[in-house]
């Protein structure tokens, strides 16, 4: 490779890390956000995931429609209207569907913390330990949670988000300056 092309794309490279780690910085930002304002957070996460299922749910009904003549018009119509019944409720009664999102949070995470821990206890795979520990931790928070509802609704799903955003934010701002700092040595 000639050394413009190389110094194009380390210069290419350079600027690509500058915009992920521009953007790792405003998702620690919102998961910061998130994290001190818990209860408003909780409510977003709802009202955004209502509108999502009203979308989502709208453009099955369309595409089920427009694509009749493949088969499963009723079903796609079915599983859109259902979604879309769904999305308003949870939008138009955003403290019910807090409420609601957060017990499906805790069924996931003792679903998932009893088949994690099953699964790591029989195969003891590498690094089966990990996965024992981190199913036994999901097992934990989800007994915990569920002995608290409907009161830790309120801050629950604002938390959970918080945390993931702030650790998504931190791993793309560390990638975008690994790529910038690699760039250089180019």
């Amino acid at each position: 490779m000639s050394d413009t092309a190389l110094d194009t794309m380390a210069s290419e490279v350079k600027s690509g890390g500058g915009w992920i780690a521009t953007a790792g910085i405003l998702v620690t930002l919102a998961g910061l956000f998130m994290l001190l304002f818990p209860v408003t957070a909780s409510v977003s996460v709802t009202l955004f995931t209502g509108w999502a299922l009203v979308f989502v749910g709208a453009v099955g009904c369309v595409a089920a429609i427009a694509d009749r003549a493949a088969g499963g018009m009723w079903t796609g119509l079915i599983l859109g209207v259902l979604a879309i019944v769904a999305g308003v409720m949870l939008a138009f009664n955003p403290l019910h569907g807090t409420v609601t999102l957060t017990m499906l949070l805790v069924i996931w995470l003792l679903v998932d913390g009893t088949v994690g821990t099953i699964l790591s206890l029989m195969t003891r795979e590498s690094h089966w330990g990990w996965w024992l520990a981190s199913s036994l931790l999901s097992l934990l928070l989800g007994i915990l949670l569920l002995g608290s509802l409907p009161q830790s609704a309120g801050w629950v799903l604002g938390t959970y988000v918080g945390i993931v955003l702030l650790l998504r934010g931190m791993a793309l701002t560390a990638t975008g300056l690994a790529l910038r700092s690699a760039a250089k040595s180019i």
